[in-house]
């Protein structure tokens, strides 16, 4: 909900009334906003504090501050795209848009949430420290560059047609001089080196995070994968994607 109000039914006045909003992550704070985002705000919070009410049941209520963290990064960075989009400043080169594209990938938040509430009692807070406020974080940045590449590599031609003049692609192709096959080139190579990062991690005798919560990591970006291989399958689900799920959840396997 929230990427679609940043992306499509937002006013730039009412996306920096909802950035302030999620920062300060109360409900009393939904009175200076519209009414359609009073209800995306809500639900948000609401959805949070079922999750923390669960995770108090353990002893572990204290992961929910990782989890709101995240989700207000995500939005700062929505907002620094909005202004990007709104304003026309687009980014200078390739690593500034970076900066801000390997935050709105959404990967880490999307990844946190998947961990903190099925983890139980083998993610500890160093694990947490470790997997969501290390900068160095060898898989998640590299979850991270590949959910950013791999959206900008399948949805560039998309975003060029409705207006958004800023990519992983485009912005290469301005900063080196170079054309957009050539860019593709590079950025599969950047792809390319991120799994290879990921299954360093994986080949390494585990330190601080638990190997189990790195194989979530992983086939968390073995359905990344999939969504983009033949598109980009998270915007549009028909097609390849629709029958993969089809044929896993539908279908009969023969027997």
């Amino acid at each position: 909900m929230i990427d679609d109000t940043f992306d499509t039914y937002g006013k730039f006045d009412e996306l920096e009334l909802f950035t302030e909003a999620i920062q300060r992550w109360d409900l009393s704070a939904m009175d200076s906003l519209p009414d359609y985002m009073k209800i995306i705000y809500e639900a948000v919070l609401n959805a949070y504090t079922e999750i923390e009410a669960e995770l108090a049941k353990e002893g572990n209520s204290y992961r929910i501050a990782y989890l709101v963290e995240g989700t207000q990064c995500l939005v700062r960075a929505y907002m620094k795209e909005a202004k990007w989009y709104h304003l026309k400043c687009t980014p200078k080169t390739y690593d500034e848009y970076m900066r801000v594209g390997l935050i709105t990938s959404g990967m880490f938040l999307v990844e946190a949430a998947v961990i903190v509430p099925l983890a139980g009692e083998i993610l500890t807070r160093d694990s947490l420290e470790s997997l969501f406020r290390d900068p160095n974080n060898k898989i998640v940045y590299a979850s991270n560059i590949l959910g950013r590449l791999l959206n900008d590599i399948r949805s560039h031609k998309h975003e060029q047609k409705r207006g958004n003049d800023f990519s992983a692609i485009q912005c290469y192709m301005t900063e080196h001089c170079v054309t957009e096959e050539e860019a593709l080139i590079e950025l599969n190579k950047q792809v390319n080196d991120a799994w290879k990062d990921v299954n360093e991690v994986l080949l390494q005798p585990p330190t601080t995070v638990p190997r189990p919560i790195l194989l979530l990591c992983l086939n968390f970006l073995r359905g990344t994968d999939v969504i983009y291989k033949n598109g980009d399958g998270y915007t549009n689900g028909g097609g390849a994607l629709k029958d993969y799920i089809t044929s896993l959840l539908v279908e009969r396997a023969p027997m």
